[in-house]
């Protein structure tokens, strides 16, 4: 019985004494932006907005330009959020430096206004002025009456 005792408060002393394996960090796995991005598009063409707005956050946190352009719009417009100029401005900034023409037509929009940004019409004309190149009649439109006005 002693010799049992022994071999039991040694094995349970041995595996105190042994090395422990460093815990696992596991990364979150993150919904596919892609994926996320066409569920806000049906949840808004469904009029789920604050779905779309969940989803498409999903995809714009990921870097999804269609997605920040679309979260946006609905924060531009209040829908499924509280309406936010500054973060719909945000918003258009990221899709913008990623070359989305009409991000950088609205952000031209808003610099213009000074709706969520300070005014700016330097920073307009050029946001307007990158559309345009892609295109964006609007754009070369309101560029047009900039430098007709000077």
């Amino acid at each position: 019985m002693q010799r049992l005792l022994l071999v039991l408060a040694t094995t349970a002393f041995l595996a105190a004494c042994a090395p422990q394996p460093e815990p696992q960090i596991v990364e979150p796995v993150l919904p596919d932006p892609i994926e996320s991005y066409q569920a806000g598009v049906v949840a808004s063409e469904d009029g789920d907005y604050a779905a779309a707005v969940a989803r498409f956050d999903e995809a714009a946190s990921q870097g999804h330009p269609e997605a920040q352009v679309r979260l946006a719009q609905l924060y531009e417009s209040g829908q499924g959020v509280v309406r936010s100029d500054s973060e719909a401005a945000r918003l258009y900034q990221l899709a913008a430096e990623q070359g989305v023409p009409f991000a950088q037509d609205r952000l031209g929009d808003f610099y213009s206004r000074g709706q969520g940004v300070p005014k700016d019409d330097k920073l307009a004309a050029q946001y307007w002025e990158a559309a345009a190149n892609q295109g964006v009649v609007d754009a070369q439109a309101k560029l047009g009456y900039v430098y007709e006005q000077g």
